[in-house]
């Protein structure tokens, strides 16, 4: 038996609603019932929530709603909890499942809410990504997929 689309989105939409707003209320936990409820609104009403619902761009939307999970598994990877990484993994691929940019986007917002203030953390990741800047990333990506040069992959 198949399930109608309508439907499908509108569970998934219920779904990310409800567990955006719940990791919204689990940023703020310290402060009243009512501070927790204004932050919920804020995450769950705001422009570009209400814009993307109405171009019909519900994926991008349940990747937004990821963000407070987000922000929650940066703070677990900050303060040295074990296992910390893998609720980060697991958050980030959700947002990646939802769609390619709010993947993106929850990786941004992990990376910099863990690198935080660290200049050292910074100069590290800057180092990092100085090493390979000769290197065109498709010919990274053809190396890792055992690939020779990126002009036979692309003539296949």
């Amino acid at each position: 038996y198949a399930v109608p689309g309508e439907v499908v989105q509108r569970v998934l939409l219920a779904g990310g609603f409800l567990l955006g707003g719940i990791g919204a209320a689990r940023l703020v936990p310290a402060y009243p019932w009512w501070a927790r409820a204004a932050a919920v609104s804020v995450v769950l009403w705001n422009p570009w929530v209400l814009e993307h619902l109405q171009m019909g761009q519900w994926a991008i939307t349940l990747g937004y709603l990821v963000l407070p999970w987000v922000v929650l598994a940066a703070r677990r990877v900050r303060r040295g909890a074990p296992g910390a990484w893998a609720p980060a993994a697991l958050v980030l691929l959700a947002a990646a499942v939802c769609a390619p940019s709010s993947g993106v986007t929850a990786a941004v917002v992990l990376g910099v809410l863990v690198l935080g203030r660290s200049v050292r953390r910074w100069l590290l990741v800057a180092g990092l990504a100085l090493e390979h800047r000769d290197e065109p990333l498709h010919d990274m990506r053809n190396r890792a997929s055992g690939y020779g040069h990126g002009d036979a992959l692309l003539s296949r």
